[in-house]
């Protein structure tokens, strides 16, 4: 069950204006964004840990990306960076499952997350 993430981003979309948006499940083990354009999603340090497991997705064509780990934006924000300037669907797990593994359709497995991350507020 998703739920719009407010405040997750770095710059929040205005009335009528094409900006990424956020989506996450109650424990914020699966997380969804949304770039309509752009070259990544930046993203509030609490709200997702680093160490996520990432995969961006090309509503046009289908195709699969892994997401690189995310790059620090001064203190209070993490960059994911889109494969290139576009449209991108992004999907964040943490915890046991991980990223889908492009060439045969599985999810990848992680260690759980441990507390005292940057998932805990």
């Amino acid at each position: 069950d998703l739920r719009p993430a407010s405040g997750a981003l770095e710059t929040e979309p205005a009335a009528g204006e094409r900006r990424g948006a956020l989506a996450a499940n109650r424990d914020r083990s699966l997380v969804v964004g949304f770039l309509p354009d752009g070259d990544g999603l930046t993203i509030a340090r609490p709200f997702v840990p680093p160490a996520a497991a990432g995969t961006w997705f090309d509503p046009k064509t289908g195709a699969r990306t892994t997401a690189e780990p995310p790059a620090s934006v001064g203190e209070l924000h993490w960059h994911f960076a889109a494969p290139e300037p576009g449209e991108w669907l992004l999907m964040l797990r943490v915890g046991r499952r991980g990223p889908v593994d492009t060439a045969h359709g599985r999810r990848g497995l992680r260690g759980p997350v441990k507390a005292g991350n940057a998932l805990d507020p």
